[in-house]
């Protein structure tokens, strides 16, 4: 394992302070903590269970009370005169009770819809989460691979360096030709940009994992682990034996029973409904009075609503509702298809990385055995310089290629744990023990 610390010049900088190496468990805690998608799903999650609870006080009796006072006048040519139709004074003070009974099962639909909605909720965090794990986990090792890149880099810069100081000395000597120098030299020239090139490409990377972890006021950022391969036949057996969850597929379902529930409540209005009311109070023509057991009034009773006509909505409602389904099940046909498709690319692909990083694993180990037979016959006479510098040319193009065949390889298993609705954490912590080691 080996530990990394990076000058990020690309971040702002106001203050310094102490460098922590981030392993990837951590650097993806830090990036679900701060991920600005991750906390709007919570806040929208909290928002429905607030909405739940207020939704749940429609189906408790409402009390209310009124107080009024009027001055008023009768017609004298009233059967029913007060006061020979002089104006006089009205007080009222009374209390109005209603408790609804029958709805047409509006109120248990709007509360499963309700109920239904926090699921809904529920599922968007797990996206939240899932696609910022997957960012980390991108940006985290794409910092270990540019720093593996600049390593073989610089010390195929030494040892080209090396090379050259033997070439002069050779050529000084009379033993070598200027031709060896100059071939020298060009690698050196060539070799120089794609240092500059990985360097920028690492602070890029760096400053990418710093504002996912909210570290981009950080004067240094460093990060721990390697990218050695972890026992991916073993992971994915126990992955695969978990029944497998797809967020979008699970939202899907959910808006479509989401939908069959609000349709309960939007049709409820065209059926009757059932509610008790009721009031108590007390009315006099004298404020004095109003405390008097005299001035005392209530009615209770039954209200039954029945509609009879509303201009044919509820057949354009209906033929709305069921256009709207047929659209959601479309929807998650699509859903369904894309990530059948995403599962079969993914499994390709990781399983081309495998090959991939397996070939290039092979080539390195032969690269490093053909530079170790160059540097041997070199030092004895029986090879050339040429050969020499093509096994060496050869071996840094083999490490570069693997380092890159690693890299691709946990992207490549990122993706497909993604795709199969396989729980990321169980795919970090065993990226996690595996750094470790």
């Amino acid at each position: 394992m080996h530990s990394l610390l990076v000058i990020a010049s690309a971040l702002t900088l106001v203050q310094p302070s102490m460098a922590t190496d981030y392993t990837v468990d951590t650097a993806v805690q830090k990036t679900l903590a701060h991920s600005p998608a991750v906390r709007l799903a919570k806040e929208r999650l909290a928002e429905t269970d607030s909405a739940r609870s207020q939704a749940f006080a429609s189906v408790l009796p409402t009390l209310t009370s009124g107080l009024s006072f009027l001055y008023r006048k009768d017609a004298s040519n009233n059967a029913n005169v007060l006061f020979g139709g002089e104006g006089y004074n009205q007080y009222d003070a009374r209390l109005f009770l209603t408790q609804p009974v029958y709805t047409g099962g509006a109120l248990g639909a709007a509360m499963a819809a309700l109920g239904t909605e926090r699921e809904i909720r529920d599922q968007d965090l797990r996206i939240a989460e899932r696609d910022a794990t997957v960012q980390a986990l991108q940006a985290f090792y794409a910092t270990i691979y540019q720093k593996e890149i600049i390593e073989r880099l610089l010390r195929e810069k030494e040892r080209l360096e090396q090379y050259l100081g033997t070439a002069q000395r050779r050529y000084r000597e009379g033993t070598s030709r200027v031709l060896e120098v100059l071939q020298i030299k060009t690698q050196l020239a060539l070799l120089l940009p794609k240092i500059s090139r990985a360097e920028s490409d690492l602070q890029l990377r760096t400053a990418e994992l710093a504002y996912l972890m909210d570290e981009s006021q950080a004067k240094e950022l460093g990060v721990s682990g390697t990218l050695d391969p972890i026992d991916w036949t073993k992971l994915a057996a126990q992955s695969s034996s978990k029944a497998s969850r797809i967020a979008e597929l699970a939202r899907a379902r959910l808006l479509r029973r989401k939908l069959d529930e609000t349709t309960t409540g939007v049709l409820a209005k065209h059926l009757p409904g059932v509610g008790i009311e009721a009031n108590w109070g007390r009315s006099s023509f004298v404020k004095a009075d109003l405390l008097d057991d005299f001035s005392t009034s209530w009615a209770v009773g039954l209200k039954v609503t029945i509609p009879l006509f509303s201009g044919l909505s509820s057949i354009h409602e209906r033929r709305v509702l069921s256009s709207q389904a047929t659209q959601l099940e479309v929807d998650e046909a699509r859903i369904r298809e894309k990530f059948s498709l995403d599962q079969i690319r993914a499994e390709k692909e990781v399983r081309l990385a495998q090959t991939i990083f397996e070939t290039n694993r092979t080539a390195l180990n032969l690269a490093r055995e053909a530079l170790k037979e160059a540097t041997s016959t070199h030092r004895l006479g029986t090879s050339t310089y040429v050969q020499l510098f093509e096994s060496q040319k050869n071996f840094t193009e083999a490490e570069l290629a693997f380092a890159q065949a690693k890299y691709g390889y946990v992207l490549a298993q990122t993706l497909y744990f993604a795709a199969s609705g396989w729980e990321l954490s169980e795919l970090v912590a065993a990226l996690a023990a595996g750094g470790r080691r």
